[in-house]
């Protein structure tokens, strides 16, 4: 029910934020934690799968083995570290802190590595909306402005025309 209502929410995210905030809230709903961060990793980088989140406390080599694990125990108990990739995209980490049922975190990770690339495309398909949106507003303030240029180009050239009638040149 309300799990799969935030994902088709996820699916039709029209920024990167309400992604996030997305993914966030449909990891509340199904895993009940004390705290949930989605760590994204930066726009430039993920593809390369180069560097770490912005935000991301994890060391280079914490990285590096989530990566290849797609998930790691986390220091506090009854939480691990996600990575949120599909296929050779990277879009960052979430960090799960305090489960409900901690002595049914393997049921959580499992549940959590099966939603994690519906939320990295989703996340993903935001990145762009956002940046062809921004594209698109980018081409309207272009056009109208050369479409001002255009106008008064036109308003030179007939007064030119007038003062050529007036004054022969």
């Amino acid at each position: 029910g309300m799990a799969l209502d935030l994902v088709d929410g996820l699916s039709s995210a029209p920024t990167e934020h309400a992604a996030v905030l997305g993914v966030e809230e449909l990891f509340r709903v199904l895993l009940a934690p004390r705290a949930v961060t989605f760590h994204l990793t930066p726009r430039d980088e993920g593809a390369a799968g180069g560097s770490p989140p912005t935000s991301s406390p994890l060391s280079a080599a914490q990285l590096a083995e989530l990566r290849s694990r797609r998930f790691l125990p986390h220091d506090r108990a009854g939480g691990f570290w996600l990575s949120v990739r599909s296929r050779d995209l990277d879009v960052g980490v979430i960090e799960v802190e305090g489960v409900a049922l901690p002595q049914h975190l393997d049921r959580y990770v499992n549940l959590a590595l099966t939603i994690a690339p519906i939320c990295a495309l989703a996340t993903n398909r935001a990145r762009i909306a956002e940046e062809l949106s921004a594209e698109v507003a980018e081409q309207t303030r272009v056009s109208r402005e050369l479409r001002q240029r255009n106008a008064e180009l036109l308003e030179a050239h007939e007064r030119i025309k007038v003062l050529s009638g007036i004054v022969p040149i």
